[in-house]
């Protein structure tokens, strides 16, 4: 979907529905800059790009990397936070 929305220039459905960026706006444009080896611009995009694989990585591998459910839900929560800090960072 997120390769269709890039190539097709369909703009973020968040930002035209409510008019601010979404916690994720921009994520995409950083990893194609890291696919460039221009991190800079990448964090430029959006500085918590990084945090999309971990994410990734912990819906994909639900309790098979990190053994104790505490620990991942540790991780969810603090993913979340971060993400959600930056946007609220961004939007004032």
């Amino acid at each position: 979907m997120v390769i269709g929305m890039y190539f097709f220039d369909i703009k973020c459905i968040f930002k035209n529905f409510f008019k601010i960026p979404c916690p994720s706006c921009g994520i995409t444009r950083a990893w194609i800059c890291v696919l460039n080896f221009n991190i800079e611009k990448a964090f430029e995009f959006n500085p918590v790009f990084w945090m999309a694989p971990i994410l990734f990585i912990l819906i994909l591998f639900e309790g098979k990397i990190i053994i104790k459910k505490w620990v991942n839900t540790t991780l969810y929560v603090c993913v979340v936070i971060v993400f959600l800090a930056y946007w609220i960072y961004r939007i004032n």
